[in-house]
C-alpha cells in the first residue's frame, strides 16, 4: 500500500526547511522531496496500519517543522512575536 501527500508552503526556503527536518528521520519507508514551494511525501508499507503509523509520525514532524519555521495554524491570530501558541 502507498500514499502520496502534498503540501504547499509560502516559499521555497520554508519548503526546503520542512524537507530537511523530515529527511533526518527517514526510516526507508517514505520519500520526501521538494517541488518548488511544495513538499511531497510518498509513504509505502506492507499494510494499511504500517502506512498509517508512518503518516502519523510524518505529520507530527511536519507540524513541529512548521512551528520551528514560524508558521502557525491557519486562522490563528499572530502576535508581535510571531504566531500565537496553540492551546495545550
Amino acid at each position: 500500500m502507498s500514499v502520496r501527500l502534498e503540501r504547499s508552503f509560502p516559499s521555497e526556503a520554508i519548503a526546503e526547511r520542512i524537507v530537511r527536518a523530515l529527511a533526518v528521520d527517514d526510516p526507508g519507508t517514505f520519500r520526501v522531496e521538494r517541488e518548488g514551494r511544495r513538499v511531497v511525501l510518498e509513504v509505502s508499507g506492507p499494510t494499511a496500519g504500517a502506512v498509517r503509523r508512518t503518516v502519523d509520525d510524518l505529520l507530527a514532524g511536519v507540524l513541529a517543522a512548521e512551528r520551528t519555521a514560524g508558521l502557525g495554524r491557519p486562522g490563528r491570530p499572530r502576535t508581535a512575536d510571531g504566531p500565537s501558541a496553540d492551546p495545550v
